[in-house]
């Protein structure tokens, strides 16, 4: 009877120190396709692992069960001929994600991509009223001091300016990455915003970076040298590191004096000027040639006289003073003399 309670409640550890752990495969589109099957590899800092196969949970999600001292894991998606874990596509393994740490406050992983870092970390099962759970990325180039997000959809997530975004434990391209998770996948719009710059409003677009205009995967940013060009629709944020070409248009062309240099000449040689500036900044027609932008300041012409002022370096002022001295004492001798 004393080993029957032993079994019991050695039964009753092993239940109570396992975790379950959930697979979005991202639906037909991605993962769950072509008769897969799904695979776990997980372990522990002392060496110990498990390879267990995923069993159907609801929809697209696959559950598994594993020791709750494992922190890693790897998923692998495997063809459907596959009864145990392979590492080649020999042996039946088609995609597999990077080595991953579980977090501590979540249980669920979604893939967002084909690549082994296309996919994200949420919650499942908290409530009824809990779906996968549905995160953006917000790779933070204008170098903002914090990062929120409001997102809406019939109702929002809060009073502007929305929620603080939670920052990643990982950078790319040398930038921070913030992310916000939904629960219930009720918005369809978003702002990223630091209360007083904010990009324009946004298609609320799951498992995706957005990036200067644009949103990618991870995979997509971890493969670029350097961060895709911006797109402001507004204000160019403070901190900002670019170059910026600033292009103006005037009514006061005349080919005597100017040569060849009118907008419309210049407009076509914007892709080759594009690839010397980080921004380029054309703004709207002046308001003297029936435009809507700024009011421009004319200088009369002068036949002859460069209209671009000149621009003294310091050396050469410095040089200027002291030829200025020197001929001042010169002319005292002189006059003393």
């Amino acid at each position: 009877m004393r080993y029957l309670y032993t079994l019991i409640l050695l039964f009753c550890a092993t239940v109570l120190s396992a975790k379950n752990i959930y697979l979005n495969t991202g639906g037909a589109s991605l993962w769950n396709q072509a008769n897969a099957k799904f695979f776990v590899h997980s372990w522990n800092t002392n060496g110990d692992y498990v390879d267990v196969r995923m069993s159907d949970h609801e929809g697209d999600i696959y559950q598994v069960n594993i020791p709750d001292d494992y922190d890693y894991i790897i998923f692998l998606r495997m063809n459907s001929s596959a009864t145990q874990v392979g590492w080649s596509p020999e042996q039946g393994l088609w995609n597999r994600t990077g080595d991953l740490l579980i977090p501590s406050n979540m249980n669920s992983y979604t893939i967002s991509g084909w690549g082994d870092k296309d996919g994200y970390w949420g919650q499942y099962g908290m409530s009824q009223d809990v779906n996968t759970p549905d995160t953006v990325f917000y790779l933070n180039t204008p170098y903002w001091n914090n990062v929120n997000v409001y997102a809406w959809n019939g109702e929002t997530n809060n009073t502007w300016p929305g929620e603080q975004a939670h920052k990643a434990t990982y950078r790319i391209l040398d930038a921070d990455v913030y992310y916000f998770v939904s629960y219930k996948n009720q918005y369809t719009y978003c702002i990223f915003n630091n209360g007083n710059e904010q990009t324009g409003d946004l298609f609320w677009t799951s498992g995706k970076y957005y990036c200067n205009g644009n949103w990618y995967t991870r995979t997509e940013l971890e493969a670029m040298t350097n961060f895709p060009k911006p797109h402001y629709s507004s204000a160019v944020p403070s901190c900002c590191p670019d170059v910026m070409l600033q292009a103006f248009y005037w009514d006061s062309y005349q080919d005597k004096y100017y040569g060849n240099t009118r907008w419309a000449t210049l407009l076509p040689q914007a892709e080759e000027l594009s690839s010397y500036f980080d921004l380029v900044w054309l703004p709207p027609s002046a308001l003297s040639s029936g435009g809507t932008g700024y009011i421009p300041e004319t200088t009369p012409i002068v036949p002859g006289v460069p209209d671009t002022p000149l621009n003294f370096s310091w050396d050469v002022i410095l040089f200027l003073g002291l030829l200025s001295l020197l001929y001042a004492i010169y002319l005292r001798r002189r006059v003393n003399s």
